[in-house]
């Protein structure tokens, strides 16, 4: 990816390179490390035989960062692609004001359709880590014909209206009376950072406090959980707009870019999209 806005013509050409493969589950969702690495996710958007993941996580100084990735399918419920790091320049007037620099690779080899690994490579760094689908055990289907407007589960990876702000993204796992949310923007420097919060619905809202992490560095062998910490980061309030392709996202205290008042809609970068039920 070179930015969100080129996500859908990454993807395109990168369905047109894949081979073939029987593809029955779909694996779209919040996941982590469960209880032993908890404090990181990854987030996928499934459509079709693509998976586009964003992966909340810490870099070398410990400070919460993120990484995306675009991953066709390379084998039999296994998907492979490039991570890539994504900056953001608030000052730019002469280009593009995200960017992307490619940081190493990753594989997605799902045993189910709640557990995986996931391996990396950066460097001469190499890691593999056990995933598990985070909260419920959500059926997703990907259904060119669907229609997302009548869709009743927000589960998915969101982004401003129709690309008319790329470069950052929220990550919506859904339940009854609760969103687990994972925002990927950047700090007021550029740099990308994350928030996460659990936002609980009130009268048809979603409202939560969310939260500034650091942790152990994606780079180092074992992660240690008790060495997360948390720093407030926030608010944010989501409201359900018309039908099940708009969320309204309200909040503050994330830097850059303001999120003060937001319409976002669904990542689709194949046919329309996949619904969760």
């Amino acid at each position: 990816m070179k930015t969100l806005r080129r996500l859908t013509l990454l993807a395109l050409i990168s369905a047109a390179a894949t081979l073939s493969f029987a593809q029955q589950s779909n694996y779209q969702g919040l996941w982590w490390g469960g209880p032993s690495e908890s404090g990181w996710n990854i987030s996928f958007s499934h459509q079709d035989d693509i998976v586009f993941a964003l992966w909340a996580t810490y870099d070398e100084a410990g400070k919460a960062t993120w990484f995306s990735m675009t991953a066709p399918q390379s084998g039999p419920d296994t998907f492979s692609g490039t991570l890539y790091k994504t900056r953001y320049d608030p000052t730019r007037t002469d280009g593009p004001r995200v960017s992307a620099t490619e940081i190493g690779s990753a594989t997605l080899a799902f045993t189910s359709t709640g557990t995986g690994t996931f391996s990396y490579r950066v460097g001469d760094v190499e890691r593999s880590k056990p995933i598990m689908r985070f909260g419920s055990k959500t059926a997703c289907v990907f259904d060119p014909a669907a229609d997302p407007a009548l869709w009743k589960n927000y589960t998915d990876i969101w982004w401003a209206e129709a690309g008319s702000d790329p470069g950052w993204a929220v990550a919506v796992s859904y339940m009854p009376d609760l969103m687990n949310i994972t925002m990927f923007t950047y700090n007021r420097d550029g740099s990308p950072t994350w928030f996460f919060g659990s936002a609980e619905g009130v009268y048809g809202d979603y409202d939560a406090n969310v939260y500034r992490l650091a942790g152990p560095s994606y780079l180092v062998p074992t992660f240690d959980p008790n060495s997360v910490k948390y720093v407030d980061g926030g608010y944010i309030e989501i409201e359900r707009g018309m039908g099940g392709n708009t969320l309204w996202l309200y909040g503050g205290g994330f830097g850059s870019p303001d999120t003060s008042s937001r319409k976002l809609t669904r990542l689709v970068f194949l046919g329309k999209g996949t619904s969760c039920e």
